[in-house]
């Protein structure tokens, strides 16, 4: 038989096989399923036909893939995101951005799980399916005529989404401010902005926050005093052209990129940029935090970290934009979930 026409018999054999024993999710791509269940990666391994060689051949390929924890010195974790309606607010993320709904307050891009898991093969699963995914974390007031005020601190979240319908954004309440190359929307129920862009040139689709400062270099040497953060190359979730792109464009001009001290250029982020300027007297004003954006939550490898920061692990920067700090557990088989909605207020 050539071997053509036997590849075309193993494939449609496995594929029937998948289907028949519900042994693997059926909206998973089918050309990474056959690769990692028949063993293509490494050696051409034969057809499973029984439940029991499907579980063998599963502790195989989980041996062979990267379980590495993937959580580093110091691993953002989620954002936490003050809100009137936890429905109204949640199935915008869900339906309208495209998010998981992780539990009723938590909405990420992928398992936030902090191994790799097992079924992840570099260069053919997509980095959705991988895992310590930055998570959001909504957190609903305490009384329903409680006022909440996004502020102008918090410029905007970037996302890179895979596909983008303004019919969903404006269906499930969001508030369209711009769609000219990158769309810039704002969340119902809080005001808290998003922009968008279509691409996936990023692990994770939720890429940084970008905070107003008064003083950008003063804010960054604060970042960098902390461990916590590095500055790094702009992250890019399209490919690089020679012209600057209204789908992909430059950060403004004097921001700072930071990003978590790893050995790549991965993880959320923060960019640091200028705050509005005063018109009359030339000063940049402070910016206004409101009440909707509750801060960052990052997880640390190592608890001796902590030290440096007494306060029960919370800080504040140089214009009170809060940071969380998390330990992360000493067990890798054992990772913490995302932090729910019961935490304090400020």
């Amino acid at each position: 038989m050539k071997f053509p026409v036997f590849f075309f018999c193993v494939v449609a054999s496995a594929v029937a096989w998948q289907e028949q024993t519900g042994f693997v999710a059926p909206n998973e791509a089918r050309r990474r399923l056959v690769l990692q269940q028949m063993g293509f990666l490494t050696t051409v391994a034969p057809l499973v036909s029984t439940p029991a060689e499907a579980e063998a051949l599963k502790a195989k390929t989980k041996k062979l893939a990267d379980t590495t924890l993937l959580c580093p010195k110091v691993l953002p974790r989620s954002l936490r995101i003050r809100v009137s309606s936890l429905s109204t607010c949640g199935a915008f993320l869900e339906k309208a951005l495209g998010m998981t709904r992780l539990s009723d307050t938590t909405f990420s891009y992928g398992p936030p799980g902090l191994e790799r898991p097992w079924d992840f093969l570099p260069g053919i699963s997509t980095f959705d399916s991988d895992g310590a995914h930055m998570s959001f974390v909504l957190e609903e007031t305490e009384k329903a005529e409680d006022i909440l005020d996004a502020g102008d601190g918090v410029a905007y979240v970037q996302l890179a989404v895979p596909s983008l319908r303004a019919s969903k954004i404006l269906g499930y309440g969001g508030t369209l401010l711009s769609s000219y190359g990158l769309v810039e929307v704002l969340a119902p129920g809080c005001g808290f902005p998003f922009k968008l862009l279509l691409g996936d040139e990023v692990r994770d689709r939720a890429m940084y926050v970008c905070l107003r400062v008064r003083d950008v270099k003063k804010a960054a040497e604060f970042y960098e005093s902390t461990g916590l953060f590095l500055r790094k190359p702009y992250p890019r979730a399209r490919p690089p052209t020679e012209e600057e792109s209204a789908f992909d464009p430059l950060p403004p001009k004097g921001s700072i990129y930071l990003g978590p001290p790893c050995d790549n250029d991965e993880g959320f982020g923060i960019l640091l940029t200028r705050s509005k300027q005063n018109r009359f007297t030339g000063y940049y004003n402070e910016p206004n935090l409101g009440n909707v954006y509750q801060g960052i939550d990052l997880l640390l490898q190592d608890s001796s970290l902590t030290t440096n920061f007494p306060n029960n692990g919370l800080i504040q920067d140089l214009d009170g934009y809060p940071l969380r700090l998390l330990v992360a557990p000493s067990s890798k088989n054992n990772p913490p979930p995302p932090p729910s909605s019961s935490s304090s207020k400020r």
